[in-house]
This record gives C-alpha cells, sequence and structure tokens, in this order.
C-alpha cells in the first residue's frame, strides 16, 4: 500500500474513531430519536455506530442509510463518509464517480479533510479523469488549513514534479509541516 493511500485510509479512521463513541443502551436510543426526527449530527452518529459496531451490530448498509440522509442535509463528515463508502464499496456497490461527488459536496463546503480526498482522486484519476494540476490546487487548499495529510501529499508533488515542477525547498517544507504536532480536539 503506498504512502497516500495509506495515510488518507488512517485519517479516516481517525475521523470516524474521534467522533464515535462507546455507547449506551440509553444514549442509543435518544440518538436514534434524534436521528429519526431528521438531527443530521444525531443521523451521521448514527452511521458512526453501525459503521463501527458501536453498541449495534456492524452494518455497512445500515450506515450508509444514514449518512445518506445526513449527507442530503450537508452535513460535512456525513459527505466524506458516503464519498469513502462509494470509494471503497463498502454498504454500497464501489463507484467512485459517486464518491468523488460527496468529497466535493463536502470540499466545496471547505473542508480540509474532503479536499486532500479529492485531490487524492484527482492524482489517481479516481472516479474523475485525472487532473494532476487539479489535485496539486485542492491538496494546497487542505495543506493551508494545516491537514497534515494534504501537506505530505503537497510535499510528494513538489518533490516528484506531479502537477506541478520540481521544487525541493517547497517540498522539504510541507514534508516538515505535515509532522508539526498537532493539537488534540476534545470529541466530546
Amino acid at each position: 500500500m503506498t504512502a497516500i493511500k495509506y495515510l488518507n485510509l488512517l485519517v479516516f479512521f481517525l475521523l470516524t474513531s474521534a467522533s464515535a463513541f462507546c455507547i449506551t443502551t440509553d444514549e442509543l436510543k435518544k440518538l436514534e430519536d434524534s436521528a429519526n426526527q431528521g438531527d443530521a449530527e444525531a443521523q451521521c452518529n448514527l452511521g458512526f455506530c453501525y459503521y463501527k459496531g458501536d453498541g449495534v451490530p456492524q452494518d455497512f448498509k445500515i450506515a450508509v442509510s444514514w449518512y445518506a440522509k445526513a449527507a442530503e442535509q450537508g452535513h460535512v463528515k456525513a459527505q466524506i463518509s458516503m464519498g469513502f463508502c462509494y470509494i471503497k464499496g463498502q454498504g454500497v456497490p464501489k463507484d467512485p464517480k459517486k464518491g468523488v461527488y460527496w468529497y466535493t459536496k463536502a470540499a466545496e463546503q471547505g473542508d480540509a479533510g474532503a479536499q486532500s480526498n479529492l485531490g487524492y482522486c484527482y492524482q489517481r484519476g479516481q472516479g474523475v479523469a485525472k487532473d494532476l494540476k487539479k489535485a496539486v490546487s485542492l491538496y494546497r487548499k487542505a495543506a493551508e488549513q494545516g491537514y497534515a495529510v494534504a501537506q505530505y501529499n503537497l510535499g510528494i508533488c513538489y518533490e516528484s514534479g506531479s502537477g506541478v515542477e520540481v521544487d525541493f525547498k517547497k517540498s522539504a517544507y510541507w514534508i516538515k509541516k505535515s509532522k508539526e504536532p498537532r493539537p488534540v480536539k476534545d470529541s466530546k
């Protein structure tokens, strides 16, 4: 597995882990009630529960159904999760074009993770025509927001001349930046 693929998978699992929690039966009932009333955050969190098997049996199809409800309401994490599920074929048939659609929705809201994932799709021609300049542009947007995976990917692009002219100084800058410590966010 390439370093970029590994980093993108790691970021998704960190994203879902940071938002997921060990849920009690009472909390699950409240979450389900809120989700059934149309609360996008609750729908997304219930999707995470089913994706991870937290308090419920793991079921990717049910996870996707909850993500879809939240994503249609513009919930960024749900849109990213939909993109990931379509790219990987988890809970839905594998469809990179639909994955790109959902990553684009989240990226248009300025989400750095979505911009980075979308950049990866453009870099690899996954669900879209390969466009290295577009990939670099998306990585740069995410990197400038402090997103470590995008900073690393942008550094590699400068090192290899992928979508940009080779520039070892910029490469070293972005790769070094990607390794800087990040503040830990409270997930609750």
